[in-house]
């Protein structure tokens, strides 16, 4: 799934349908906005780790392309 899919109709901020409190006693009901709602939050966070992951990579990666030779030529 590309990011722009992703992120065309998902916004972190309404993700507090998922939250539930001491004093409700039903089941909330999944309808399928909800389950494309929390395949969306999926796909995002998933994304998300991956740019961490690459940028962390680059950051404390070693160096992309080593020397060749060694310095001692024969």
């Amino acid at each position: 799934m590309k990011y722009i899919e992703i992120n065309e109709n998902y916004s972190p901020e309404d993700d507090e349908f998922t939250s539930i409190d001491l004093d409700d006693t039903r089941k909330t009901r999944l309808t399928l906005a909800h389950l494309s709602k929390l395949r969306k939050i999926r796909e995002y966070r998933k994304y998300q780790k991956g740019a961490e992951k690459a940028q962390v990579k680059q950051q404390y990666g070693g160096p992309s392309e080593a020397p060749s030779g060694g310095g001692l030529d024969l």
